[in-house]
């Protein structure tokens, strides 16, 4: 079995002056007597030499900015997985600190460094008030030598006479109070070097002006005797009234109470006395207005404070089982943090990968990441990373990502997963762009028409300018249909008869024909939609739903377009009753290869898409081997006009198919 390393080993005297850790010194003396069968020992043991592992790796990349020393303290208490195991950590930590002239300067620095950004304040949290005393004076030594020499000199010079200044203060108060009948709790309250130090800078004051290098709290039994106190002190000492402040009056803003004043005593030396209720100084250790919270400056989620405070608590009685099971519980709950090659504090959701680390660096990091670097080692992308871990992430030029991403494990933050999404969305809109675009260069390569095509559409569907337009268009939110009857309205725009409908004496319309064809099946029954309200001879087209049956709304209407792509399959053909014989002219400008049976099967074409010849003629073309046709053709006003074409531009042979004006001259 390992010895017991030297580091713990000098953390058992300390421990031992703690109230009642008795798993933990348990432990100690079965590691050092060489016998350790208890389970639970075992699993400490394990704890205590994995933290030994970390703490040296942690040293090495502390972080760069303040605000990220709270992520720090909450990644060591992660580390730490144990109430028992901070505890250890926290005397060996001071231990070490008292052997402070045995290392190096370099060393000194890092743990002044680490003392007053992460020990202290820990062992400020759990109501260690001695160890972190020390602590910070240690600490103090060694980042600020002179600072410390000279507090320590001008206090060293009068300590004696302090000390027996304490004590004739306190025994003075004392039969005062016993006279007035009051029984209260009087005790001095030292003050460490690197709380003076803190004061002299964030008031501006030299030693000399310090009221409360003599200090005491009284703890009294109820408000009022606080305040009977106060008048007991005032009548007999002389009160500097300007350093007086009554919080129980006026509480502070975290709801802090006491009253302070400061007095002439023997000597003339001032003392700065504390009355509060046991109640009022029980909040103040461990309420929302205790030292460790305003003092440090940071705020602490409440499930971790909560916990903090009952282990704080648990001191004085008995760590048990539950306490234990409840700081693991938490601690490993919620997140993982780990380090950036540089030293950087990330923190990340628990289960995170290093793809997900990737991605919260930035974004490019993420999208180009092949691989990863954890602790030296080349760990999968889908494998969770664990607290401490340093990662470096592998790249690919010009990588982007893969869509397995979204799928099994590669990430666990929402962060990460909507980066991935969002840029597959992109590639998605950039192919719909692309799709879009050629298919309008295409109709106006076809029409020969310019720009201002682009703006009757813009205006004709909803969307705000060309690319959207375009978009729309590559997604099939505005159909070939929709854009062939938009183009047909652009090139012959309807005329509307400006006259009103002749009324019946009843008041209704005179019999116009609303009803609605569907082709292959006849005349069928359908609700026209309240949204678009279409009218006759407006083009429109079907829609099933399950409620209200077929309804029929305009082609262009807004709520179609809008509708998801799997909706489009409920989408109909239909046309108004009294179009049905209506027909509109359609010239086309064909060129081809010249072939036996092109005529044929031109003509086969058309047949089948229910269109009529009106004109044929055949000439020849600029191109060689070509022939060009001219057709003037006869089309139902439902007849989607860009399909025909491409129909007849898919025939062998067909080069291309372009629309002319009825009647051009090819002579």
């Amino acid at each position: 079995m390992e010895t017991l390393p030297p580091s713990l080993q000098n953390a058992y005297p300390l421990l031992r002056s703690l109230p009642a850790p008795k798993p933990l010194l348990a432990l100690f003396e079965d590691w050092q007597s060489g016998v350790l069968t208890d389970t639970a020992h075992v699993s400490l043991r394990k704890k205590l030499l994995h933290w030994e592992k970390q703490k040296d790796n942690l040293s090495s990349h502390l972080p760069q900015s303040p605000e990220q020393w709270e992520d720090f303290r909450r990644m060591l208490l992660s580390l730490l997985a144990s109430p028992l195991v901070l505890l250890t950590a926290l005397a060996s930590h001071l231990a070490t600190l008292r052997q402070f002239k045995q290392v190096d300067i370099d060393v000194q620095q890092k743990l002044a460094l680490l003392t007053q950004s992460v020990y202290a304040p820990l062992a400020n949290r759990l109501g260690l008030s001695s160890w972190k005393w020390e602590m910070e004076d240690i600490a103090f030594r060694l980042a600020h030598a002179d600072e410390y020499a000279n507090i320590a000199r001008a206090l060293a010079s009068k300590r004696n006479e302090r000390e027996t200044f304490i004590t004739s203060m306190i025994e003075s108060i004392t039969n005062l109070l016993v006279k007035d009948g009051i029984s209260a709790t009087i005790m001095g309250r030292p003050k460490h070097i690197y709380s003076i130090y803190k004061k002299m800078q964030r008031k501006a004051l030299a030693f000399e002006q310090l009221y409360d290098l003599h200090a005491l709290r009284i703890l009294a039994e109820s408000v009022e005797d606080c305040y009977r106190i106060l008048g007991q002190l005032h009548q007999h000492f002389v009160p500097l009234l300007e350093e007086f402040d009554d919080y129980i009056a006026r509480p502070k803003a975290n709801g802090y109470q006491s009253i302070h004043t400061v007095v002439i005593g023997q000597n003339g030396w001032p003392v700065e006395i504390q009355i509060r209720t046991q109640q009022m100084h029980q909040f103040a250790e461990e309420g929302i207005a205790a030292h460790w919270r305003y003092k440090e400056g940071v705020e602490q989620e409440s499930s971790l404070s909560s916990l903090v405070q009952s282990l704080r608590q648990s001191l004085a009685t008995d760590l048990d089982a539950l306490s234990f099971d409840a700081w693991e519980k938490e601690l490993a709950g919620k997140y993982v943090f780990v380090l950036t090659p540089k030293g950087d504090l990330l923190r990340l959701t628990q289960g995170a990968t290093a793809l997900d680390f990737a991605y919260l660096v930035h974004t490019e990091l993420g999208h180009a990441c092949r691989g990863a670097i954890v602790n030296g080692k080349i760990k999968p992308l889908d494998e969770p990373l664990s607290n401490g871990d340093r990662v470096e992430i592998l790249t690919q030029k010009n990588g982007v990502p893969n869509l397995n991403w979204l799928s099994g494990h590669f990430l666990a933050t929402t962060r990460a997963r909507a980066k991935v999404r969002n840029y597959f969305n992109r590639q998605a809109a950039d192919v719909h762009l692309s799709t879009g675009k050629s298919q309008l260069d295409r109709i106006k390569s076809r029409f020969r028409l310019g720009s201002e095509l682009i703006a009757f559409l813009i205006q004709r569907f909803p969307v705000r300018n060309d690319k959207e337009l375009a978009i729309a268009i590559g997604q099939g939110r505005v159909s070939s249909e929709q854009l062939s009857k938009a183009v047909q309205d652009y090139i012959h725009p309807r005329i509307e008869a400006p006259q009103k409908e002749a009324l019946s004496t009843n008041g209704s319309s005179q019999n116009k024909d609303h009803s609605i064809y569907l082709p292959g099946i006849g005349k069928v029954t359908a609700h026209i939609a309240q949204c678009c309200a279409p009218q006759p001879p407006e083009p429109i087209i079907g829609l099933l739903t399950r409620q209200h049956g077929l309804k029929i709304h305009r082609q262009d209407c807004p709520d179609l377009l809008a509708l998801p792509n799997e909706s489009h399959q409920r989408l109909l053909k239909v046309r108004w009753g009294n179009t049905l014989s209506d027909d509109t002219q359609l010239c086309l400008d064909i060129v081809a290869i010249e072939r036996d049976n092109l005529l044929v099967d031109l003509v086969t074409c058309l047949t089948k898409e229910g269109v009529r010849i009106g004109h044929f003629q055949a000439l020849p073309s600029d191109q060689p081997n070509s022939i060009r046709v001219h057709l003037a053709l006869s089309v139902s006003v439902e007849q989607d006009w860009l399909a025909l074409m491409d129909k007849i531009e898919s025939l062998n042979d067909v080069l291309s198919v372009s629309y002319c004006v009825e009647g051009i001259n090819y002579a």
